[in-house]
């Protein structure tokens, strides 16, 4: 029970092999012998699978199915059991029959090793990748398997969407945080949602939509799926062990920091500022050349030494009340990194936030005694009201 075996030739009926190896990580005994799973009744045989957990409710169809094709087989207690390949003539396991039927079989998604193992992205995040593309990451359903009953998982529930159980399929593909992360994405080139089955499948089909990119959007491009997958593994971990939640907003801004980092290793982006890609990367999902927004600058009367780059972000409640975000950074001007900033605050306006922006990164800079500092900003109109 667990190998391939030919019950066509061994008991006169075609039946579906596929799920012999889903029984196999059910069952207990993995060397039982399928008359050991016979059991004699008063109404004939029956099949005792033993298997080591409470089926899910996603399984029992499976199981019924198979009995209901055992029910139609003639299988004489007698007769001595025997493993028949049937990809051999012989009827022998070979390992050159079994590599010409996987490489024969169009219905085999190939595994997308280029896809997958990139230079661009560290390789802890690319094992993980292909931990999920061949589906061995500690999710609850593989767990359960894994331990064989000794580990019972309750409720074995998604944490991402509380909607569904947690396989891996339905953590990276099919959880609606995971579609909406992958939609964000396929909104920069108007592509559709198309549902996939397994993780192979959907790497394969998401490298294929990078048509009419050219260098640094194809390979903007491919790191997404690193991207999205990581960070919704770090989510998922961080519900689970700290019980620390983060919006959807809060996912987005860490994917694309991931693909910014990532980018700036890769020589086809040499020559550009993590600055302006951070800026401009849904220019690189277009057809057309990639050019950065210019950017306007309070310029200090002498050569400068380190930048300072701001943000202020305003949004006004149903109820009257006004909220608003600040951020920034203070680098050197060759780009090493000084100090960064962020904060929520209470503002009556857009402009208000950009100043209140603008002072806390000239606070911070007056603090670490930073002198002859440029200030950089995407606002034309903004940039001309302070100077």
């Amino acid at each position: 029970m667990g190998i391939p075996l030919n019950f066509g030739q061994t008991f006169g009926r075609e039946i579906n092999l596929s799920v012999i190896p889903f029984l196999f990580r059910l069952v207990r005994d993995k060397q039982a012998l399928i008359s050991a799973t016979l059991i004699r009744g008063s109404e004939g045989l029956f099949f005792n699978f033993n298997f080591c957990r409470e089926l899910q409710d996603s399984e029992i169809p499976v199981i019924t199915s198979l009995l209901s094709m055992l029910s139609e087989v003639f299988i004489s207690p007698s007769t001595e059991e025997k493993l028949i390949w049937s990809l051999t003539p012989h009827g022998s396991f070979t390992i050159l029959s079994f590599f010409h039927h996987l490489t024969s079989n169009p219905t085999t998604s190939p595994f997308p090793g280029k896809k997958v193992w990139l230079l661009t992205v560290p390789p802890r995040i690319s094992f993980m990748v292909c931990e999920a593309s061949c589906a061995k990451l500690n999710t609850c359903d593989n767990l359960q398997k894994k331990f064989q009953g000794k580990l019972y998982i309750s409720p074995s529930i998604c944490l991402m969407c509380y909607n569904d159980g947690e396989s891996v399929s339905h953590l990276f593909i099919n959880c609606i945080v995971a579609r909406s992360l992958w939609q964000f994405f396929l909104d920069s080139l108007a592509r559709g949602w198309t549902p996939q089955y397994s993780v192979i499948e959907f790497i394969n089909s998401w490298q294929g939509i990078k048509i009419n990119l050219d260098k640094r959007g194809s390979c903007f491009w491919k790191v997404i799926i690193h991207a999205v997958m990581w960070n919704i593994w770090e989510e998922r971990n961080r519900r689970l062990f700290n019980e620390n939640y983060s919006s959807l907003e809060t996912l987005r801004d860490r994917t694309l920091a991931n693909i910014n980092s990532w980018m700036m290793n890769s020589k086809v982006f040499e020559g550009i500022k993590r600055s302006k890609l951070q800026r401009n990367w849904m220019a690189l999902l277009s057809t057309t050349p990639f050019h950065p927004q210019p950017l306007f600058k309070i310029n200090p009367t002498q050569d400068c030494e380190y930048i300072l780059n701001f943000d202020g972000n305003f949004r006004r409640a149903m109820e009257g009340s006004s909220d608003a975000g600040i951020g920034g950074l203070v680098h050197g001007s060759n780009g090493e990194l000084i100090w960064a900033y962020s904060g929520h605050l209470k503002a009556v306006d857009a402009s208000e936030a950009e100043s209140r922006a603008l002072l806390e990164g000239l606070r911070i800079a007056k603090s670490q005694q930073l002198s002859f500092i440029a200030v950089e900003r995407d606002s034309r109109n903004f940039m001309n009201w302070a100077s």
